[in-house]
């Protein structure tokens, strides 16, 4: 299955929306939530 984009729901409210890559370049809220999500996998590598 591939996805064809991601909406953002901030509440109940679509705050964002595209697709992944665009919305990592746009800098918002998915792009904060990504890399803090990123960052604990990172962290826990050994």
């Amino acid at each position: 299955m591939v996805s064809r984009g991601v909406v953002v729901i901030e509440d109940g409210r679509i705050i964002e929306d595209g697709p992944h890559e665009a919305l990592i370049e746009a800098g918002g809220r998915y792009a904060e939530l990504f890399r803090l999500q990123a960052k604990r996998f990172q962290e826990a590598s050994p």
